[in-house]
């Protein structure tokens, strides 16, 4: 984890396999796209109701999968929690993060660079339809 996420990197993120009421946020300031070729950044969740939570992930395109590595909400007495040992995991199918991956993050089995993915968000801003 370098950096903890600004607000003033955080773009909002179009999906529609989001619970109903939250948003979420990605970090465009602290993305990066590792020789690893995971693409790891900050991921932001807000409620309407105000709740804030963050995870920095990685985002392995290859296989389609994803790894926690960090915890962060500024309200808690531990703001920072970093995952000691983080492990791969398959997102569900129906997912916000199959959804992300499949969207905005992949290019087929490859990590899409980062101004892909800022152009890939910005597309699907625009064709986005609120399932609400």
């Amino acid at each position: 984890v370098k950096k903890l996420p600004s607000d003033d990197g955080l773009k909002e993120v179009e999906l529609s396999k989001l619970p109903k009421g939250m948003s979420l946020y990605i970090d465009m300031d602290n993305i990066e796209v590792g020789e690893d070729y995971v693409t790891r950044t900050w991921f932001v969740a807000r409620s309407k109701s105000g709740a804030y939570n963050a995870t920095y992930e990685g985002l392995r395109c290859s296989d389609k999968t994803y790894k926690i590595y960090a915890y962060y909400n500024p309200k808690r007495g531990t703001p920072l929690r970093k995952i000691e040992f983080p492990k791969w995991k398959t997102p569900r199918s129906h997912g916000y993060r199959a959804e992300l991956m499949e969207d905005a993050v992949c290019s087929d089995t490859r990590p899409a660079d980062v101004y892909e993915i800022a152009d890939n968000l910005q597309k699907q801003a625009s064709t986005y339809d609120a399932p609400y």
